[in-house]
């Protein structure tokens, strides 16, 4: 059965604080680009059930809409939640070709760190950036002290397991947030994580960094934004399997 990722919106507990925190950081940031560039077209990776398509389409004001994800329950939903909208299946682990769509908003939310290969997830998304047009990424903070206290909530509290991190123990895993040190370290490679575990936004900016893109970034509540406009350095990083895990 598909979840409904629009519960963390919409659901008031304390838990979702931080993602109704965050759909308020998105909703400000869209409308912000929206004074910075003329939106057409609008391709969300990850749509889920079209829930936060719906409404980055109504920030950004655009009416052609491209909606991409893996599950089929959650393109059925999309495509429901928005009739007019192009919603398709799309596994951004992958380097197809050719690239989804090019369109003038890219947007990419809380998405990557559910993917096996980071590396080409995010190349994916910056290859769909038509000319004129600007990338939005978000992903989750799960690092520092914000990452910290999640971790000491996630698992003390709500209960989560660590069993989707091959071999791990809560020790180690807590002595790698407090030393600063790497968690990603602790992913192995398939093709998807349900966890936010051992996902480090520090591998976004490294990737970023390393093929020459420039970019904005910002740390909101428990979120690390990004928007990166297009720019000629998009061209030469290409779309390749290079086995770099998330």
């Amino acid at each position: 059965m598909a979840v409904d990722h629009s519960l963390t919106y919409k659901n008031r507990s304390f838990r979702n604080i931080g993602h109704r925190s965050r759909l308020k950081a998105l909703e400000m940031e869209v409308r912000y680009l929206r004074a910075q560039y003329v939106f057409t077209s609008l391709a969300d990776f990850g749509c889920s059930n079209g829930y936060l398509t719906a409404h980055l389409a109504n920030w950004s004001g655009v009416n052609e809409v491209y909606g991409y994800d893996v599950e089929v329950q959650h393109l059925r939903d999309a495509q429901s939640r928005l009739p007019h909208a192009q919603i398709a299946f799309f596994d951004l682990n992958r380097a197809p070709t050719p690239l989804a769509v090019q369109a003038s908003l890219v947007c990419c939310l809380e998405t990557l760190e559910h993917t096996g290969d980071l590396s080409n997830a995010l190349r994916n998304v910056l290859n769909s950036i038509s000319s004129t047009g600007v990338a939005l990424i978000s992903v989750p903070i799960e690092i520092g002290l914000i990452g910290l206290g999640k971790f000491i909530l996630k698992t003390l509290v709500y209960r989560d397991s660590l069993a989707e991190l091959p071999n791990v123990t809560w020790h180690r895993y807590f002595m790698k947030l407090l030393t600063g040190q790497s968690i990603s370290v602790f992913r192995d490679q398939r093709t998807a994580w349900s966890t936010h575990l051992g996902f480090d936004w520090r591998d976004v900016d490294d990737l970023l960094q390393q093929w020459g893109v420039p970019y904005q970034a910002k740390n909101q509540g428990t979120a690390r934004i990004y928007t990166i406009p297009w720019n000629p350095y998009l061209s030469k990083i290409g779309l390749s399997n290079d086995g770099h895990k998330g």
